[in-house]
């Protein structure tokens, strides 16, 4: 499933699935966006205007979503909830307190692979920094089966009604300041992590003993104990007018099972499936499609399939790189051939935009190449499978290309009034009708309220041709699983990535050639073909 479109529309899903930093792996040059030498004819992109752009466009998105900010400090406020027919021993309620402070904030070496803050600060190049506190054990007002029956129709309001308690008990009680877990400032909590102390539906593990209630009937369980990101908003129809104004502080939060610390096995603490979903607290999409058919992105990545690194657009989108950019007007006659030199990803954050026409910003349609390795945050995923879903990585060194398709489009809250924005050098992104501007392709099989066509947001291009690009299948797929692997990564003496369209029928006017691959770096050359 994707992140959610609209309060009404659809859901997160899961997929299954102060830090230790070694600061010498990180290439200075991204932080700064400084080109090295052999590059200094082509042009990158402004990661301050596009950190802008980003910010504007989370802001103002479905009437405005406080996201938590990618650049920084960001605060997370981590809540274990249990229910009111259970009765945890103090002794384990701080074992569990213990467990989740290593999950999300603890050193890399506390954890099967990485907690959620150390991920995000090697994956950013030490750009955000994530800190925290998690609270005391929470136990809601009622009983799991009454948060079950009251999500039956609505998952996210038994969701909303325990954030709103959460909130009462530990803000409104004056526990917690809200600025304690504010860090921009914008007077809403960054976000709030809900983990509740349940198995998650489909769960084969072993329940713990204070669980007594364990036949809550599969198909409402299934309604409420996944994970996913929502954020506190009035648009659904179920909050009321004085309950809006009370929870103002609220904004992005999480709802995951405790017991997907167990992912990685029972003695081991895994994070992947709270990665994933502080990903898309930060404003990312899901890359796969949540009824369990389609995954364009090859379900290799972290929004993908909660495997190995974040990919190179959304650390794009996020603020965290500069990539450069090529299109089909930076070639003349005078200049008709470039040669460009990307170093590995994970330790330099290079990446290469290839278009047709450009308009400037993140919200476009091209494709984005860089020098994967696996390596870093992608060694242990690409070099093992994943427990929780069985997938591993590419586990060879390639150049990834990605499709992307992020333009915009003008729609009312419904869908059903739905434009193309044409102007990207001025956008409006405040209606006075209560418009907004969003991102229309996407990964799922969701569809809006238009007749119009839902391409892509990311897809993963196979070196082995377009064919094998469009039959990428999530793992859970009945009529076969194909995921991507080191043979769709393209290698020295490539030449044919633009034989690929784009989804308005372009094509690039030049091709590209890999003419080297070397563990330091990957060589590109760019020449006129039209």
């Amino acid at each position: 499933m994707k992140l959610v479109k609209t309060c009404f529309i659809s859901l997160v899903l899961f997929s299954l699935v102060s830090c230790n930093h070694d600061s010498s792996i990180f290439d200075s040059s991204i932080i700064s966006s400084e080109s090295s030498s052999e590059n200094n004819s082509i042009k990158r992109e402004d990661k301050q205007k596009n950190l802008e752009l980003k910010d504007n466009y989370l802001t103002n998105l479905y009437g405005g979503i406080n996201r938590l900010p990618s650049i920084g400090k960001s605060k997370i406020f981590v809540v274990p909830v249990t229910f009111s027919d259970f009765i945890i021993p103090s002794s384990k309620q701080n074992e569990i307190k213990d467990h989740l402070n290593k999950t999300f904030f603890g050193d890399s070496n506390q954890t099967s692979w990485e907690s959620v803050s150390s991920f995000y600060s090697k994956s950013s190049y030490q750009q955000l920094n994530i800190t925290g506190e998690v609270s005391d054990v929470y136990k809601a007002k009622n009983n799991l089966s009454y948060y079950i029956n009251q999500a039956r129709n609505y998952p996210v309001y038994s969701s909303n009604s325990i954030l709103k308690e959460v909130y009462d008990y530990f803000f409104a009680s004056n526990k917690y300041k809200i600025s304690d877990f504010d860090s921009d400032q914008d007077g809403v909590i960054d976000c709030v992590e809900l983990i509740y102390l349940y198995p998650q539906y489909g769960y084969e593990g072993t329940f713990p003993s204070y669980i007594t209630n364990r036949n809550l009937g599969s198909t409402d369980k299934g309604n409420l104990l996944w994970a996913y990101t929502y954020w506190y908003c009035g648009y659904d129809g179920y909050e009321s007018k004085e309950d809006l104004v009370k929870y103002k502080a609220l904004g992005d939060y999480v709802w995951a099972s405790y017991f997907f610390t167990n992912g990685s096995g029972e003695d081991k603490i895994d994070a992947h499936t709270y990665i994933h979903e502080t990903g898309h607290a930060l404003g990312l999409d899901d890359y796969y499609d949540g009824n369990s058919l389609t995954s364009p992105a090859g379900a290799v990545t972290m929004m993908a399939n909660n495997i190995c690194d974040l990919d190179p657009y959304s650390k794009y989108f996020l603020g965290w790189t500069s990539p450069y950019k090529f299109s089909n007007n930076d070639f003349s006659d005078e200049k008709n051939e470039y040669t460009i030199t990307l170093k590995p990803f994970e330790s330099s954050g290079d990446s290469l935009i290839l278009a047709t026409d450009s308009n400037n910003t993140p919200f476009d349609e091209y494709y984005i190449l860089d020098y994967y390795t696996p390596t870093f945050l992608n060694e242990e995923d690409s070099l093992n499978e994943y427990p929780g879903n069985g997938l591993h990585g590419f586990d060879k060194s390639g150049i990834r290309v990605y499709k992307i398709n992020s333009k915009l489009v003008k729609s009312d809250i419904t869908f059903s009034e739905v434009s193309d924005v044409l102007d990207y050098d001025n956008i409006t992104w405040n209606y006075s009708n209560g418009d907004f501007n969003m991102i229309y392709a996407s990964n799922t099989s969701y569809k809006y309220s238009t007749s119009r066509d839902n391409p892509d947001l990311i897809k993963l291009i196979s070196s082995l041709g377009e064919d094998r690009s469009n039959k990428f299948t999530t793992p859970s797929y009945t009529g076969g699983t194909v995921v991507g692997d080191s043979k769709d990564l393209f290698q020295e003496g490539d030449t044919h990535l633009n034989d690929y369209f784009f989804d308005d029928g372009s094509l690039l006017k030049y091709s590209v050639e890999i003419t080297n691959l070397s563990e330091e770096s990957a060589t590109l050359t760019l020449r006129y073909t039209d």
